[in-house]
């Protein structure tokens, strides 16, 4: 994380970073991460926080539940993966046979969730959106 205006900051890993998400009420910031990696950063400290394995192949996409409790991420794996934000840990996980088919090794590219319905919705490599009622 770099400070736009002064160009200091520190860095967390050295994997490219695919997608990000910030949180709407607390100053947490979310990296999808190429290395298979989710990535917590407080916007504070300007500082990486937390590091975990989130998925067996890249993380494509990152995006924020409204209640703010929650993040979602999609990976190449073609798995959906619901994350609580405070214990840090996996709430709920969609696997392949339920999301999308993989396509010249490609899985899930994007996910976003509507700001006010319990929708959520992913795009494949398989040319699909996908949408899911939560």
């Amino acid at each position: 994380m770099v400070d736009a205006e002064t160009g200091k900051g520190s860095y967390c890993g050295s994997s490219s970073i695919n997608s990000v998400a910030s949180h709407n009420e607390h100053a947490l910031t979310f990296t999808a991460c190429h290395d298979k990696r989710l990535r917590f950063y407080d916007m504070n400290k300007g500082e990486c926080i937390h590091t975990m394995r989130a998925h067996t192949d890249s993380v494509s996409s990152v995006c924020l539940v409204p209640t703010g409790k929650h993040i979602v991420t999609t990976s190449h794996d073609s798995s959906v993966r619901f994350w609580d934000i405070v214990n840090r840990k996996i709430c709920a996980d969609l696997s392949a046979h339920q999301t999308h088919r993989r396509k010249h090794d490609e899985g899930i590219h994007c996910v976003s969730h509507h700001p006010t319905l319990p929708l959520l919705a992913t795009g494949g490599g398989d040319s699909v959106v996908r949408v899911y009622n939560q």
